[in-house]
């Protein structure tokens, strides 16, 4: 998701009207999926044990514009899952 997003923004910037127009578009359907399904989606991340938490950490501060926030929400709803298993 990182990718897509990184995408969008390098194709916000293009010279060509026809591409600015099509990624804004774009840009909003990926704010209004991604908003559905980030935390499912960052929690699965977390638990590979390649990446862990610091893949969330590198890629919401480029995704989101109030990071820290969803950076939180994604450790809460860990920790909520966590005393879940307890």
């Amino acid at each position: 998701m990182f990718r897509v997003k990184e995408t969008l923004d390098k194709g916000a910037n293009s010279k060509t009207d026809f591409i600015r127009t099509m990624v804004t578009k774009m840009k909003e359907k990926f704010a209004k999926y991604w908003g559905e399904c980030y935390l499912v989606m960052a929690i699965a991340s977390m638990l590979d044990p390649r990446f862990k938490m610091k893949l969330v950490e590198f890629s919401f501060p480029t995704i989101y514009s109030n990071a820290e926030k969803n950076i939180e929400e994604v450790k809460k709803a860990l920790y909520e899952m966590y005393k879940e298993y307890l």
